[in-house]
């Protein structure tokens, strides 16, 4: 595999076995929608469909631009065949997954392993700790030689090259979604075979087993789904009550208890409740950065020190994380709009190689004072006006009151309180020491 200078990859390869699965609505988008938005956290602005049936809605649900490329399979090909197909279209690395498993885990865990892989690699794929497989993983072009015009990519590729250690295997924990024709069990399936465990970074390195209940109703206080007990009665005996197995009354009640958990299972897991993350909104120089004024280049640009480790727990307990910042200097003509973006891609790549991501950013460029005339405006996305917040609680369809910002001037704390955010003055110090008491109290509240 050509090997990942960052942890940006900015192709994913969808597999679209059974389009009327895909294309299952929730909280007002398909699967595929709700896929695709996630990828989108990692980076990916590039899609290629393994299929010539498409849910209408995915590029109209999705919080920012990016490329949909459907591409037919032939009937019968199946998923490595069907990648067999596409491969001169193929990137010199891509993502792929299966449109089938929709999922909740870290993607960032996957591509920061795989920077450190060496050329010979041919790929990473995830796996959760019990063995089944994620249906997600990160190839070179190096895979293309172990195709054929026929196939299953997991069945009959991905075993050989585990085998033959070309292909690696990143350990995820996190929850997935199998539906319509995955090629493994249906159903609903997590790491510990219950609920999401999240392994976060420790101040100290490393990471050890931590479930702060940060993303919506992942809490460790949740039940067992393979413990089919009603609240209330879980030891409770009482006379002339036992129902003898096998009887109308036996299966009643199964029904009854089954009923019960399947609802409690669909409210909780559907993904418009649990992909619907807290927000973190974290302004750059100052927090992410020493504030060595007006950075438009890398090679003045200096981590604030528990900074990575800061955003790469958020993204591991479930948090999405947002950069908004002022940037003048645009507007004084010191760097381009372009240069912002491009240090802007350099944090997220950093980021994503250490496991964890930056979902999104916005930059106001502008300046009542400014020097050029192109910028001389007191434009509303500039703090402490509420603008690049807002817009991207519309963008991602974001809940304020679920959301945090952390800012280390007064006017971060202003902009925070006109979008309805809950905010924090960072002074100083080791970013990961302030903001994970901060996101651990609020994902109490």
């Amino acid at each position: 595999m050509v090997p990942l200078a960052d942890g940006t990859v900015h192709q994913c390869v969808v597999w679209i076995g059974d389009p009327a699965a895909a294309g299952r609505r929730s909280g007002g988008r398909s699967r595929l929608g709700w896929l695709l938005r996630e990828f989108i956290r990692f980076g990916v602005t590039d899609f290629l469909l393994l299929s010539d049936q498409v849910p209408a809605d995915p590029k109209g649900s999705l919080p920012c631009p990016v490329r949909i490329v459907p591409a037919a399979a032939p009937a019968g090909a199946g998923s490595g065949g069907a990648l067999f197909g596409v491969r001169d279209r193929l990137a010199d690395r891509f993502l792929w997954c299966d449109a089938s498993v929709l999922f909740d885990w870290n993607v960032a865990g996957l591509l920061a392993e795989a920077v450190a892989d060496g050329p010979e690699v041919i790929g990473r794929i995830a796996r959760f700790a019990g063995g089944m497989d994620c249906h997600a993983a990160v190839f070179g072009r190096g895979l293309v030689e172990h195709l054929r015009p026929t196939g299953s990519l997991s069945a009959d590729v991905v075993p050989d090259l585990i085998t033959r250690d070309l292909l690696r295997v990143t350990t995820a924990a996190g929850w997935f979604d199998a539906a319509g024709d995955a090629e493994i069990p249906r159903g609903r399936h997590s790491a510990q075979s219950s609920w999401l465990g999240v392994h976060a970074p420790r101040e100290g390195g490393g990471s050890g087993p931590s479930v702060p209940a940060c993303a919506a109703t992942n809490g460790p206080d949740q039940p067992d789904h393979d413990v089919e007990r009603m609240p209330g009665h879980e030891d409770e005996k009482r006379p002339g009550s036992e129902i003898r197995p096998g009887s109308d009354d036996d299966r009643v009640a199964r029904r009854l208890t089954a009923d019960a958990a399947r609802r409690v299972d669909d409210a909780v897991l559907d993904p418009a409740v649990r992909l619907r993350r807290r927000a973190l909104f974290l302004d750059r120089d100052g927090v992410l950065n020493i504030d060595h004024g007006y950075i438009g280049t890398r090679d003045r640009f200096e981590w604030i020190d528990g900074a990575l480790q800061a955003i790469c727990w958020a993204t591991q307990a479930g948090w999405h994380v947002f950069v908004v910042t002022n940037q003048s200097g645009v507007a004084r003509g010191l760097y381009s709009e372009q240069a912002v973006r491009t240090l802007l891609e350099w944090m997220a790549g950093q980021v994503r190689a250490a496991g964890g991501t930056i979902d999104d950013v916005r930059f106001c460029p502008f300046h009542p004072q400014a020097a050029l005339d192109a910028y001389r405006q007191d434009h509303p996305w500039r703090k402490p006006l509420p603008g690049m917040l807002l817009d991207l609680i519309r963008a991602w369809e974001l809940d304020p009151r679920r959301s945090v910002l952390v800012g280390d001037q007064e006017t971060d704390m202003r902009a925070a309180a006109a979008a309805g955010v809950a905010a924090h003055l960072f002074r100083g110090g080791n970013l990961l020491e302030f903001l994970r008491p901060i996101l651990e109290r609020h994902a109490r509240s």
